[in-house]
């Protein structure tokens, strides 16, 4: 009987020592609870069982009075121990009923809790592996339907090209001759409709399909670059009583309110043809005309962004313009030195400062020979960008005067043979260039009547290693005829 007594009170005593512990302990962990003594005179808790606390007075009282009451071995006592024990076990128990229903208290191994902790990380990690390759797999095949789309467009693109007389294939150069009937081809998209302008309010019924801007009748301007000057024969019923620019039926009555397009050669209407005046790139480049002249909303946006590109090139549009303006032609000849110079000054190290001063020009008037942009052909009208390149040229040759490197890559003119006068390709007023090999001779030297001795030159080496080469495999026909 008193051994029964000694286990249950040691079993409640621990109990209640435990949940006043946790009650009063500063820190609480989840896997560890520290108690640093416990004063029970009972064999040690099994190994998975590992219980620590903090000092509790409650703890000790309570261990002490089981004790006690164990040594008795007396039944009535026995159960007035285990009715003070319910007490204040319900006592306890209703006072952390919270920490007893909102956690679940077990105590577990801690080899199989750090187990169950890796397989919960893993699982999650191989979750959102299989998210982020789901996304990359839907992703992957929106491309391919994308690209799928381009290469049906292309296709129709190449089919609609294929299907046209020469004459309608226009590389946006110039406006087609099937201008004069349509406005312009609609460009052929797949699973594309055609929305008339009239029909716009009714447009929202064709959801699952491209709502293309125009019809066969009319579409919309497109950006071109246009070198030539329209007639104005056109008239308006060849535009299906249209506006070039939305599209608007006008009815005849009202044909006398419509304005022309000097750049596009269109009638339009007053919403997209707001009397506004742009220098027209035709009337420059065949009469090197720049007043302003009325064109459309969308002609002047348009004038206005390709201002600055290099897109203009009279030597191939109309070469007889340089003969014609003396300043055009005073720009082209400064040009022509500036694009030798530069090509030097490339190999020079000891010119970057003057290569600086090259690149505050545009690089299209160094590089280039006669490509153009509007703002470059206004200034070469208003005398600005001569006095430019006049300055930018006696710069450089200040240079090529006292650079040695410079010097070493002139030429000597072959005819006089004088070593003391190098001459340079830029020098246009004292040399003269042979188009074969490009060298470099004195002009008054130099004749059209007699050849160039560096391409004689050239032209007698070649016979004579074509002649060595003829020997050579005479030579070896001979030995072998001889050895057979």
């Amino acid at each position: 009987m008193s051994l029964t007594a000694y286990l249950c009170g040691a079993r409640k005593c621990f109990t209640i020592s435990f949940f006043l512990s946790y009650s009063l302990s500063p820190c609480r962990h989840f896997a560890g609870i520290h108690f640093n003594h416990l004063a029970l005179s009972l064999p040690p808790p099994p190994p998975l069982l590992v219980f620590h606390s903090t000092d509790s007075g409650c703890s000790r009282r309570s261990s002490q009075d089981s004790f006690h009451l164990s040594n008795s071995g007396s039944a009535e006592e026995v159960e007035e121990c285990e009715l003070k024990d319910a007490d204040i076990k319900r006592g306890v128990t209703s006072s952390g009923r919270s920490f007893l229903g909102s956690e679940s208290i077990c105590w577990p191994n801690a080899k199989s809790t750090s187990i169950s902790f890796a397989l919960c990380t893993w699982q999650r990690a191989l979750t959102n592996l299989l998210r982020a390759l789901t996304n990359l797999l839907r992703a992957l095949t929106n491309l391919l339907r994308a690209l799928t789309n381009l290469l049906r467009a292309l296709t129709n693109l190449l089919r609609a090209l294929t299907n046209l007389p020469s004459d309608r294939i226009s590389l946006g150069l110039r406006f087609p001759k099937v201008y004069n009937l349509c406005a312009q081809l609609l460009l052929p998209i797949p699973d594309s409709l055609p929305i008339s302008p009239d029909d716009g309010e009714h447009a929202d019924i064709y959801k699952l399909r491209i709502r293309v801007r125009g019809n066969l009748e009319w579409a919309p301007p497109r950006p071109q670059i246009i070198f030539n000057i329209h007639p104005r024969q056109i008239v308006v019923a060849k535009q299906n009583y249209r506006c070039a620019g939305c599209g608007t039926r006008i009815d005849p009555d009202y044909i006398k309110r419509m304005r022309y397009c000097e750049y596009l050669g269109r009638y339009f209407c007053q919403c997209c043809h707001e009397n506004a005046q742009a220098v027209v790139p035709g009337r420059v480049l065949r009469k090197w005309d720049f007043s302003k002249y009325y064109v459309s909303n969308f002609a002047r946006d348009l004038l206005g962004k390709i201002s600055g590109d290099p897109l203009f090139n009279p030597n191939d549009i109309n070469s007889g313009l340089y003969k014609k303006t003396k300043a055009l032609e005073t720009v082209r000849v400064l040009r022509v030195q500036l694009f030798h110079m530069k090509n030097l000054f490339k190999t020079c190290r000891l010119a970057r400062d003057v290569l600086d001063q090259f690149d505050s020009l545009p690089g299209h008037l160094t590089e280039d020979l006669h490509l153009f942009s509007l703002s470059d052909l206004n200034a070469v009208r208003n005398g600005e960008l001569a006095p430019r390149l006049r300055e930018l040229l006696k710069l450089g040759s200040a240079h090529v005067a006292g650079c040695v490197l410079c010097q070493a890559k002139g030429f000597v003119c072959e005819f006089c043979g004088n070593d003391k006068d190098i001459i340079f390709p830029f020098q246009l007023n004292k040399c003269t260039c042979c188009e074969e090999c490009k060298a470099c001779f004195h002009s008054k030297c130099f004749q059209a009547g007699k050849e160039c001795p560096r391409c004689q030159r050239l032209a007698e080496r070649r016979e004579r290693m074509a002649r060595k080469n003829m020997e050579e495999q005479e030579d070896e026909e001979e030995d072998e005829g001889g050895g057979s």
